[in-house]
């Protein structure tokens, strides 16, 4: 037995379940195999389908109705009075046929006397149901019948909100166009609600020109009140908000949090936008750089973003943007751990952030938070070798060694000399400091120099390197800490032994062997630690100085 022959004796019901599964071009050729199929949506059959519908695979496949075109089906419309009538789960057939886009069975309906403006459960009349599928020619056949326009469904939105919703163009404009719509209507779906998923269509225009053409006027009181600029620029709609400015639109009309149009487009990075807005706000007399509810500006919510759009920031330094004094310190932060490029700007373009006092405390807190905090933030590291460059280079004078914003005389180099968890970095610091000029020799509140830090904290060969240029520029290689404890004790100690080479032969035999606050001298630590080359050095220097 063929395929073919097969097909014509699977019971009928069979086969228009097997059909709901088929999306149209299947459909086509299976109706073509199958000698009977056309004929078998008769009037039981397809009833048993209609009122089965409510499942979503059925519900969905409503939209197939718009290929119903079959001979029988329009004559079982045709015939059968009842189910003009008839609610299939909760619907019309006027509703079916609307959403499905079928124009010729809705215009069959409409002949019959379906109610036009009937309601489902959710409050849908088939003129809702044909502009969220955008089935303009359904939509226009069902105005010109006489379909309401303003019928709101369960969620208060009427067939033109539900257009703009599901961003069906067409059939806005077309409604816009034919229906004689109140300016409170229009109004309604020109709120942020009904315009949120629109950005990218040209259906916010169409409103703008119904509601202009409506007698609407932008400039009053009540329209920046709305705040329409401001939901139309955050939704990053030029020509918008090119309309609402031409228009009259106050460009520092502010949201709840006293932000503006332009604070908006810095958020979202957008320049173009940022550039039409100071424009306006510039032509208005204003100063568009005015900061928010909050104390933030434009420029300080450009630097803080995520990420920094430096032609956004070129964009409002060009325009007159300054530094605020309650700004410097954040923005200060931002561009010293942001992109370089940022960085080089605003030295270059705000001298006001790079003043010695202030770079001066940025170097001490930042080698604080990695020295004593621990914290492994590498921003921090590169803040730092921004501020130690500008110093190098001398276009600001930075004291390096200064530690008047330390309580206990802490200086930069102290506390680089401290750290533990990143040596490699804190190395590169270190050497930028000794560039810069930093001191070797000066002592916290308790006698405790650089050279003392690093020589317990180094582990590789590039710190004992750097010990070694420490020790060969300190003027006081005798400096004791709180434990009375010199550098050679701590080079004993820790095993530096090109360090204590180093000591010895710069050291006198009285400060070789000069006792620590318990009375232990290196050749004790030396002794305790049991390194025997160690041992043979410092007894050899001795007898050297001894002879």
């Amino acid at each position: 037995m063929s395929s073919t022959t097969s097909l014509d004796f699977i019971p009928a019901e069979l086969i228009v379940y097997i059909g709901d599964f088929l999306e149209p071009p299947s459909l086509a050729a299976f109706a073509r195999t199958a000698k009977r199929y056309s004929q078998l949506l008769t009037p039981q059959l397809l009833s048993q389908w209609l009122l089965c519908g409510c499942d979503m695979r059925r519900w969905l496949s409503w939209k197939h109705t718009k290929h119903w075109e079959s001979p029988h089906i329009i004559e079982y419309f045709e015939k059968s009075p009842s189910d003009i009538y008839r609610a299939y789960c909760c619907q019309t057939l006027l509703h079916r046929f609307a959403f499905g886009g079928n124009l010729c069975l809705v215009k069959l309906m409409l002949s019959r006397g379906a109610n036009i403006n009937a309601q489902d459960k959710l409050e849908n009349t088939p003129l809702h149901w044909a502009a969220s599928e955008g089935h303009l020619r359904v939509v226009q056949a069902l105005i010109e019948a006489g379909a309401d326009a303003n019928v709101e469904d369960e969620n208060g939105h009427t067939p033109l909100g539900i257009a703009i919703v599901c961003k069906k163009s067409a059939v806005v404009r077309y409604l816009l166009d034919s229906v004689q719509y109140a300016q409170e209507a229009i109004l309604r779906v020109f709120s942020d609600e009904m315009m949120e998923d629109c950005t990218n269509s040209d259906i916010p225009i169409m409103i703008f020109h119904a509601l202009k053409d409506s007698g609407y006027d932008f400039s009053s009181t009540d329209a920046s009140s709305e705040g329409y600029l401001l939901s139309a620029t955050s939704r990053g709609n030029i020509t918008l908000v090119q309309l609402l400015l031409a228009d009259g639109s106050d460009p520092f009309q502010t949201d709840g949090w006293g932000e503006t149009a332009l604070f908006i487009a810095c958020s979202q990075g957008n320049i173009e936008l940022a550039r039409l807005l100071i424009s306006a706000m510039q032509a208005a007399g204003g100063d568009p750089f005015i900061a928010n509810g909050n104390g933030m500006t434009p420029l300080l919510q450009v630097m803080e973003h995520y990420h920094v759009n430096l032609d956004l920031l070129k964009l409002l330094l060009d325009s007159g943007a300054c530094v605020n004094a309650s700004d410097e310190f954040r923005i200060r932060k931002s561009a010293l751990k942001g992109p370089k490029s940022v960085f080089e700007l605003l030295v270059d373009r705000a001298p006001s952030l790079w003043t010695s006092d202030a770079l001066e405390s940025c170097l001490l807190t930042y080698l604080f938070d990695l020295a004593v905090l621990f914290d492994t933030n590498t921003d921090y590291f590169k803040a730092t070798a921004r501020i130690l460059k500008l110093a190098i280079s001398g276009r600001v004078k930075v004291d390096v060694s200064s530690s008047k914003n330390s309580l206990v005389n802490h200086t930069p180099l102290y506390f680089a000399c401290q750290i533990t968890h990143d040596q490699i970095r804190a190395s590169g610091i270190i050497r930028s400091l000794l560039e810069a000029g930093a001191d070797v020799d000066i002592p916290n509140g308790i006698g405790r120099t650089p050279i003392h830090n690093i020589l317990k904290t180094s582990r590789d060969y590039q710190d004992r390197e750097l010990i070694l240029t420490m020790i060969k520029s300190s003027k006081n290689i005798n400096q004791l800490n709180e434990d009375g404890e010199s550098y050679l004790h701590l080079a004993v100690k820790y095993n530096h032994p090109r360090a204590v080479q180093l000591l010895l032969s710069k050291m006198s035999k009285d400060a070789m062997f000069a006792g620590n606050n318990a009375g232990d001298n290196a050749l004790h630590y030396a002794m305790e630690t049991g390194n025997t080359s160690m041992i043979q050095q410092l007894l050899k220097a001795g007898e050297s100085r001894s002879g």
